[in-house]
C-alpha cells in the first residue's frame, strides 16, 4: 500500500520527533554525567563551571521544545488524517463527489 502525502509527512515527522527525544535524552545523560566529574574535580574555575551549566541548559530546552513543536504538528497531522480517511470512507472526497453539478458558466 502506497502512503499518500499526509501518511508519509505523518511517518517523517514521527521519524523527526524520535530523533529529537534521543537527542534530549542524550543531553540529560550528559549533563548528569558532566555534574557527576565536576563533583569529584578539583580546581576547576567556577564561572566556567556555571557557563557550562547555562549552555547545557540552554541546549536541553531547545531539545525539549522541538519535540514539542514536533508533537504538536503530529496532532495536526492526525486530526487531518482522521478527517481525510472519514471523508473517504463517507464517499466524501471532492475527487469523487458524483452528487454535486458542475458549474455552469456565467454569460
Amino acid at each position: 500500500m502506497a502512503l499518500n502525502d499526509d501518511q508519509r509527512r505523518m511517518l517523517q515527522t514521527n521519524l523527526a520527533r524520535d530523533k529529537a527525544e534521543a537527542l534530549l535524552e542524550g543531553l540529560k545523560r550528559a549533563r548528569a554525567e558532566a555534574e557527576d566529574r565536576i563533583v569529584g574535580a578539583d580546581n576547576l574555575d567556577p564561572q566556567r563551571i556555571e557557563q557550562g551549566r547555562h549552555a547545557m541548559q540552554r541546549a536541553i530546552e531547545a531539545a525539549q521544545r522541538m519535540v514539542d513543536s514536533l508533537n504538536s504538528a503530529m496532532d495536526v497531522l492526525d486530526d487531518d488524517l482522521t478527517d481525510e480517511n472519514l471523508s473517504d470512507a463517507l464517499g466524501d472526497s471532492e475527487d469523487t463527489d458524483e452528487t454535486s453539478t458542475p458549474e455552469q458558466p456565467k454569460e
